[in-house]
């Protein structure tokens, strides 16, 4: 009614409460630790008090597209034979073998593809001798052979390809492949035998024959090839081969004062080996060349020293050949070489300039004092056919190699070739030769 104030609304009363209902615990699964499962969140909830719109008023969840079906795998190209490259690696952009590098080698543990890091070498540190990779950069780049050599050392090879073939170096035999040129030198073979020991394929050997790998044993390998291996090393290399004079016995062949001598070791059978002739006995040929690398044992006059890598052996043969073309002494007076002057022979037998078959020390002597510029002596060489000694004008000695080919000679700074070795000095004993500082002074 008018003038009467509206009746006071009864209190509203607050909503209950409603209690939170216990978590259940947390329980590890399959031996997990109980503090790596997540665990749920403490307290009471956040309860919003914000009315939500209406239903009607809420976007519909977007029924999500169906997924797109797997694209079917392109099928595999076939291994590609040896001397082409894969298909798929010339259209792809993939990485492409070199030519000689076969299907067999690919699944290789000691075959290695674009080593661009060249890590190749850190993995044969500590492992035993006669271990190696292979490494290819491409059909474009040479391969390369890693070993480990006869001092633990990881030795690198260049390998040779020539003729769709591959060897150690141009004057060794070559191979079609590169899993055949392994095969080869991780057995017995003409050139280098048990070069390589290819862990894959070859048995851990005995206590008496673990000299097999070793890089000193070169097997059956005749005793001509055995000693031009190392005529050309430093004093005291060697290396052991069987015997072909002792069944069951080897024969090792080292460098001593400048000569290639062999000693005969034999199998006593019962107690081990020995020197044919020497009192001690070792247990294994292994044992027998590891003293002798410390204290020489009869009949050896010094140390052994443990080869260089074969790639450096090679290196220096190879030249030294070369250089001596077909004269082979391994004397270092060369004593026995061929003539050398066959033409043009002086009627004097003994030329006072010739002292090839005096020792080096003897040869400078005769051109040391005062002598007048010019004296001269031809001497014995290590590293080629002969030496010529001279005295220059100011007093000092200039020593020359004189390398001897199937053409002639010829002094190895000048490459003029001259048919023998008396024409060569006449010619550089002319007043108007310009190679020398001074023309040689012959009697």
């Amino acid at each position: 009614l008018p003038g009467r104030d509206p009746a006071p609304l009864p209190p509203r009363d607050p909503a209950p409460i409603v209690p939170q209902q216990p978590v259940a615990p947390v329980i590890a699964l399959d031996g997990m630790d109980e503090y790596s499962v997540l665990q749920p969140a403490m307290g009471r909830p956040q309860v919003s008090t914000e009315p939500g719109p209406p239903l009607a008023a809420r976007a519909a969840i977007p029924t999500p597209a169906p997924r797109a079906a797997m694209p079917t795998p392109a099928p595999r190209a076939a291994m590609p034979t040896p001397g082409q490259p894969s298909q798929t690696a010339a259209t792809s952009g993939a990485f492409q073998t070199h030519p000689l590098v076969d299907g067999k080698a690919e699944l290789c543990g000691w075959y290695v593809c674009n080593d661009v890091d060249k890590k190749a070498v850190s993995m044969l540190v500590g492992k035993p001798q006669g271990s190696f990779l292979v490494t290819d950069l491409g059909p474009s780049s040479p391969l390369w052979l890693h070993y480990v050599d006869a001092a633990l050392n990881v030795a690198s090879l260049r390998l040779t390809t020539d003729n769709n073939q591959i060897g150690l170096s141009a004057n060794s035999p070559m191979y079609p492949t590169l899993s055949a040129f392994v095969t080869a030198y991780s057995g017995s073979n003409d050139h280098i035998p048990y070069l390589l020991f290819d862990e894959e394929t070859a048995s851990a050997p005995s206590p008496t024959e673990a000299h097999i790998y070793s890089q000193w044993f070169v097997g059956d390998l005749p005793p001509d090839k055995a000693a031009s291996l190392i005529c050309f090393e430093p004093e005291g290399s060697f290396i052991v081969r069987h015997s072909t004079q002792h069944a069951d016995g080897f024969a090792l062949s080292v460098m001593q004062s400048g000569v290639v001598r062999e000693y005969l070791i034999e199998d006593t059978s019962e107690d081990g080996v020995r020197f044919v002739g020497g009192a001690s006995v070792f247990s294994t040929l292994s044992a027998l060349v590891e003293e002798c690398l410390h204290s020489p044992q009869r009949p050896l006059t010094g140390p052994l020293v443990l080869p260089r890598p074969i790639s450096a052996i090679l290196a220096t043969s190879e030249r030294k050949q070369r250089d001596q073309s077909a004269v082979h002494n391994t004397s270092h007076l060369a004593a026995g070489r061929m003539a050398s002057w066959s033409q043009g022979k002086p009627s004097f037998a003994a030329p006072n300039w010739d002292y090839r078959d005096k020792t080096r020390d003897e040869a400078l002597q005769a051109i040391g004092g005062n002598h007048p510029p010019g004296t001269f002596v031809v001497r014995a060489s290590d590293s080629s056919f002969a030496a010529l000694s001279f005295v220059t004008p100011a007093g000092t000695a200039q020593h020359m190699h004189i390398v001897q080919t199937g053409q002639g000679v010829y002094l190895k700074k000048c490459k003029e070739v001259f048919p023998d070795l008396f024409t060569l000095l006449r010619h550089y004993s002319r007043p108007d030769q310009t190679d020398l500082p001074c023309s040689l002074l012959m009697n």
